[in-house]
């Protein structure tokens, strides 16, 4: 059995044990889907787009994609934690966060992963930096309002420090907090 650890973004030393071992180590049949789903994702990609474009797609391709994991009993194999989400089209917020820093490695935009507190519960959101601007990044909150409402919005939960923060803090301490730009003033 030959199997493949991807590290997905956790480069962090407390990312470095077991559970995540677990999480991020995948067979060579699971990694081939992972990128069938990934370059699948990608191919609407329009190579003239700026990073922020690319951002705003993939943003919203992976909103749609997947829907958000409501089954406790299924969390326990870790699949909607990880990018076997891709496979299973189903998340929580660490396997959405995980993902989009995949995507956006891939496109070549800096991104975090980022752990903390929404809502009073553990949460995972990702900050994106583009032309030397920083935006949070909550792709489980834009899914859970397409998905419940059925509709597309393109609403770019992108938020700035004042709405993000009103919900998602307390970032583990080794996580950076400061003010965002808000990601829907862009203009684009």
């Amino acid at each position: 059995l030959i199997s493949i650890r991807i590290i997905g973004g956790l480069n962090k030393e407390k990312y470095y044990n077991d559970h995540y071992y677990e999480r991020n180590t995948f067979g060579i049949y699971e990694l081939s889907r992972i990128l069938e789903v990934i370059e699948g994702l990608e191919n609407g990609i329009n190579p003239k787009w700026d990073q922020l474009e690319r951002a705003k797609y993939i943003f919203s391709k992976l909103a749609h994609y997947i829907d958000y994991d409501h089954d406790k009993e299924n969390r326990k194999g870790k699949n909607c934690s990880s990018l076997r989400a891709l496979i299973d089209q189903k998340a929580i917020c660490a396997g959405y966060a995980l993902i989009f820093k995949e995507l956006m490695d891939r496109q070549g935009i800096q991104c975090d992963y980022v752990r903390g507190i929404c809502n009073n519960f553990k949460h995972a959101w990702n900050i994106i930096t583009i032309d030397g601007i920083e935006y949070a990044i909550d792709v489980t909150n834009e899914s859970g309002l397409i998905h419940e409402k059925k509709e597309h919005k393109d609403n770019y939960q992108f938020f700035g420090f004042s709405s993000i923060f009103s919900t998602h803090y307390k970032p583990d301490a080794d996580e950076r907090i400061k003010e965002y730009t808000p990601f829907m003033n862009q203009g684009k």
